[in-house]
């Protein structure tokens, strides 16, 4: 598995994109799907590092055969949000990232449209 990570509008997609136009499974915008998952079972503070576990394997147990991308945007790089299900929803994405970051074999962050591997 390999870990894309960067901001919104920074490239991040279509980094990937060119990298492995029809090699790789690549799943796309995680945090979308953290967001909704969020949405349907609303979870504590207290509840995120469980969640993110069981995230993890879901999207490990994806790769099978074939290489998995795994692109997943950075949102806690800003002010923390007053809204507590906001705060949640930071944190999960960030606890997951760190927990995909260290089963991946490449993580990439892409900035102003350049990919820089920083594993």
């Amino acid at each position: 598995m390999i870990l894309y990570v960067g901001g919104k509008a920074q490239g991040l997609e279509e980094a990937v994109k060119h990298r492995f136009p029809d090699n790789a499974l690549i799943l796309p915008a995680l945090e979308e799907e953290l967001r909704r998952d969020l949405e349907a079972r609303p979870i504590s503070l207290e509840e995120v590092p469980r969640r993110a576990e069981e995230w993890k394997k879901k999207v490990l147990s994806m790769e099978q055969g074939k290489l998995l991308v795994v692109v997943c945007r950075e949102v806690g790089c800003g002010v923390i949000p007053m809204e507590k299900k906001e705060e949640i929803y930071r944190e999960l994405v960030g606890r997951l990232q760190v927990l995909l970051a260290a089963e991946a074999s490449e993580v990439w962050r892409v900035w102003c449209g350049i990919p820089e591997r920083i594993r």
